[in-house]
């Protein structure tokens, strides 16, 4: 009986989650809408694919300077805390990360241990050493394109946690334009800034 009230109890919960965060997501701030396409999907294994595409009017060296300016994330990232880099000089660089995720009423603090791997000014790998993700792997590649560049970013991972899905896809495609529309931000900025506004 006891297993019985306890599992309507979390499928109740659930619901009241769904109802705030699908119906309409009351408690979050609005964003601006940066050009930012996001597409997620679930595959075997509870692995979690997002693929985000963005065109920005920067120059490639533009756009890789805020991409790898690791340290001074949580000036312009949402919700990140802390972000340094803990590996030697000389050795791929390696980033300790916190920070706490927050969507309407629901919020995680999340924390990580991430290797880079840097092919300027095209390509930055990323994999998850250790934190909240059993896995982790990300791409981020800058292309030329007309009138600037074209920033295709693929994660897959996962999560060291259940989440159902529905909010887990709202949840990551709010999470991912919030982040990738403030890294767009700052790289208007310091163009704006370098007198190439």
């Amino acid at each position: 009986m006891l297993q019985i009230h306890d599992d309507w109890a979390r499928i109740a919960r659930l619901a009241l989650l769904y109802c705030f965060v699908v119906a309409g997501n009351v408690c979050a701030d609005p964003l601006r809408e940066p050009e930012v396409t996001v597409n997620i999907a679930r595959g075997e294994e509870t692995v979690v694919s997002v693929d985000a595409v963005m065109h920005v009017p920067v120059a490639p060296q533009e756009a890789w300077a805020v991409l790898t300016d690791f340290e001074r994330f949580p000036d312009f990232i949402p919700n990140l805390q802390t972000s340094r880099i803990v590996s030697k000089p000389g050795e791929p660089p390696h980033l300790e990360q916190k920070g706490k995720l927050r969507y309407g009423i629901l919020s995680f603090s999340y924390e990580s241990l991430r290797e880079f791997e840097l092919t300027p000014p095209e390509t930055i790998k990323s994999r998850v050493l250790k934190g909240n993700m059993k896995r982790m792997e990300t791409i981020t590649r800058i292309a030329v394109e007309s009138g600037g560049v074209r920033i295709t970013y693929h994660n897959e991972a996962v999560p060291s946690f259940w989440v159902a899905p529905l909010i887990g896809a709202a949840f990551i495609r709010h999470e991912v334009t919030e982040q990738f529309g403030a890294i767009i931000g700052e790289m208007l900025r310091r163009k704006e800034k370098a007198g190439g506004g």
